[in-house]
């Protein structure tokens, strides 16, 4: 119903029109048609429940509903806040501008809270860098492709090409878990289905944009599926990051408390930004700061504590 009262814009719609052209989408879609009185039910929800500004007016001597967007007493109505943050966010999506999801997202903005092209727009301001992702958008796409089979319990199939150009693509069969992005990269968690078809009891790693085509073939429900929520538990997901630095987990190695003394730039650096969640500062002066993390010690480590080089000593 919003969308076709923003259609017809300032003109508006009578109820006759709406309804007609409201059941006219619902038969398309294959959906049940409506009458008037769940049309005027449904209108004053929108009025009156959340917020959007549909006034009655006469129009060429008719009744018309015209859409004017969210009322400015609206719970869904940003504040004078959100609105100073949110370009600030909007500079940091914008580095993807052309993804069709924020050109959906700013479309909104701009037709149903008057955001301006200048507010979402800030790149005389404020910038961000970070590394750019090949083919983002079929990497999202595949994400929320993967979060909707967790939700609904959905195995999926798909073709694996490892690093490793010596070893030939693999196709595995998993109940997939858990997503994760670390610099700039997108990982997927899922528990694998053995020849068997048992699920493993534990969870393995891949890189999201090494599936081939970034496509997966659904299991049918009615053939497989697994209780995402208990998985969840049987795996500890809550705390599974807990020590971990970027995205691997090992599975026979304890985490260890790592002491780092840093000097310079670095000092600076862990004292407004940390390390780990686990971070803990024990000793400052005028010259270092000594810090304790509690990690799995890995190459992640290493490469997160090279960009420091002598500024760093493990102690």
């Amino acid at each position: 119903m919003r969308s076709i009262l923003q259609a017809h814009g300032p003109q508006g719609i009578s109820m006759s029109e709406l309804i007609e052209e409201l059941n006219d989408r619902l038969a398309e879609e294959g959906f049940t048609t409506v009458a008037k009185r769940s049309v005027e039910s449904t209108l004053a929800t929108m009025v009156n429940d959340l917020g959007m500004d549909i006034p009655s007016q006469r129009i060429s001597g008719e009744h018309r509903y015209v859409w004017q967007g969210m009322k400015d007493d609206s719970p869904y109505y940003p504040t004078d806040e959100d609105r100073e943050t949110l370009p600030i966010l909007f500079s940091t999506l914008n580095t993807q501008a052309d993804l069709s999801a924020l050109i959906w997202l700013k479309d909104r903005l701009t037709e149903d809270y008057g955001f301006t092209d200048e507010e979402m727009e800030n790149s005389d301001y404020y910038t961000t860098a970070h590394a750019e992702v090949v083919n983002l958008e079929k990497v999202l796409q595949l994400c929320g492709r993967l979060i909707a089979c967790m939700r609904k319990g959905q195995l999926v199939t798909f073709t694996y090409k490892k690093t490793d150009q010596n070893k030939p693509p693999k196709q595995h069969t998993v109940a997939p878990m858990h997503i994760r992005m670390h610099e700039s990269r997108y990982y997927l968690y899922a528990i694998l289905r053995g020849s068997d078809g048992a699920l493993k009891p534990k969870m393995t790693l891949f890189t999201i944009d090494q599936i081939r085509n970034y496509a997966v073939q659904l299991v049918p429900l009615e053939d497989d599926r697994f209780d995402h929520p208990a998985l969840v538990k049987k795996v500890k997901l809550k705390s599974y990051f807990n020590h971990v630095v970027g995205v691997w987990h090992p599975e026979d190695q304890a985490p260890e408390i790592v002491k780092l003394r840093l000097t310079g730039v670095a000092k600076s650096y862990v004292k407004h930004r940390k390390l780990h969640p686990t971070q803990r500062i024990i000793h400052t002066d005028d010259e270092s700061v000594t810090v304790e993390i509690t990690v799995y010690v890995s190459e992640e480590l290493d490469y997160l504590l090279g960009r420091f080089r002598g500024m760093c000593e493990r102690e």
